[in-house]
């Protein structure tokens, strides 16, 4: 009997992608904060009029600004301004001056995740029914916990005025949150010129690739490979040698010119010495994906980046095996344009560093979006004992579709291990 699936970690991973100027190479997204327009669905307070949608523009700041990188340890405050102001809640009642104290939260992602807490001081002008409301700017503080590109982007936020109910106002989009700013803590990557952090989606970064990756660089999108089926079947590569989907190691697969290679099979990546999941995790040193920048334009543009290298470490003694699936939201622009996520494909890799050869299985090219896909998987046994370590990588292809007018899209790509 083969017990139960269990989700026991998943590293969401921001993808950015970013118009500029030169060519197709590797960006991160810039590090100074830039204002994004964030959709909220807001509740009024009770016979305060109908429930209501919003799209204020927020940027985010971090302070004391660096001009390089952040260390571990550091308190930094988070700054909230109101690039364009939210609504006065009430639909026919007047917000007479300095009653309404806003309130916000907002995400992390990347490197370090969490939400971080947000006020105000109940400080600015009347306004009247659905008007816009400027109240004041908003302030928090985090500790920076560990090394990496942190992603911040804005979140839930409420109007609360004395003796009456508060206003809350919750993201229409809460699993594609639009991120304003991001730092860099400890060293950041050096895999190539132009390589950046964790792209965005992504980077959870904030959206991957799939289809052959050809001298000419565009790839060819495969049918959906319909790869989550059952852990015991050895549908997705029998991993015995030369059976089907056996690993694949990431030294066969050329990047496509502008990207950065993907490491030697074998090389472990160095990884922080923070506590481990359990028995069974996964690791990513350089989080998120690595996209290039594009052009807005009226042809299709077919973008290809990787996955920057996850490690996955079995010392359970078990035979039970494990599975390490990834699953793409839609890729948003900054006016709220939207691309699917069927358009991201990607040709895994997965490769055993230490273990019985062929000891894992790779996921078939294909579509990421949508369901939960199969990147790695070592199959369970009925007789020896599974385990060891492994290495999980990607080259990806985003089929941006002509008329696109955004200059920056993001997404999230979700690896769960199970």
């Amino acid at each position: 009997m083969v017990p139960p699936r269990r989700r026991l970690f998943a590293i969401p991973a921001a993808v950015v992608l970013v118009a500029g100027a030169a060519g197709l190479t590797a960006v991160a997204p810039a590090a100074q904060a830039a204002p994004v327009e964030h959709e909220v669905s807001c509740q009024p307070p009770f016979a305060g009029g109908p429930t209501f949608t919003w799209k204020p523009k927020v940027e985010l700041s971090v302070s004391p600004p660096k001009q390089n990188i952040y260390k571990v340890g550091e308190e930094v405050t988070v700054t909230w301004h109101w690039a364009a102001p939210p609504r006065n809640p009430w639909a026919w009642v007047d917000i007479l001056p300095n009653v309404e104290t806003p309130k916000a939260t907002v995400r992390l992602s990347n490197a370090q995740v969490g939400d971080i807490r947000l006020t105000g001081p109940a400080k600015h002008p009347g306004a009247g029914p659905a008007q816009p409301l400027p109240v004041a700017d908003l302030t928090g503080k985090f500790t920076l916990a560990t090394e990496g590109r942190i992603d911040l982007a804005p979140g839930a936020y409420v109007l609360e005025q004395p003796l009456i109910r508060d206003s809350p106002c919750t993201p229409v989009h809460p699993d594609r949150l639009p991120v304003s700013t991001s730092i860099q803590v400890g060293t950041p990557p050096t895999s190539g010129p132009g390589t950046g952090g964790p792209g965005g989606a992504g980077g959870s970064g904030n959206p991957s690739a799939g289809g052959s990756a050809g001298s000419g660089g565009t790839p060819s999108a495969p049918p959906p490979s319909g790869a989550a089926s059952d852990p015991a079947t050895g549908a997705i590569g029998d991993p015995t040698p030369g059976g089907p989907g056996a690993g694949v190691p990431s030294e066969g697969i050329t990047p496509p010119p502008g990207v950065p290679p993907l490491p030697p099979a074998g090389q472990v990546p160095q990884t922080p010495a923070d506590a481990v999941a359990g028995p069974l995790f996964m690791r990513q040193n350089s989080a998120g994906v690595t996209m290039p920048e594009f052009r807005p334009g009226d042809a299709t543009q077919e973008l290809e980046g990787r996955l920057n290298p996850v490690t996955i470490q079995d010392r359970r003694g078990s035979t039970l095996g494990w599975t390490l699936t990834a699953q793409s939201s839609d890729f948003v622009g900054q006016g709220g344009e939207v691309v699917p996520a069927r358009r991201l494909t990607w040709i895994p890799a997965c490769t055993t560093v230490e273990g019985p050869p062929a000891a894992v299985g790779t996921g078939v090219p294909g579509t990421v979006g949508g369901d939960a896909e199969v990147l790695c998987r070592q199959n369970p046994s009925t007789g020896a004992v599974t385990g060891g370590a492994f290495e999980a990588n990607a080259l990806l292809s985003l089929s941006l579709p002509g008329g696109t007018r955004s200059e920056a899209y993001t997404g999230n790509l979700t690896l769960s291990l199970s």
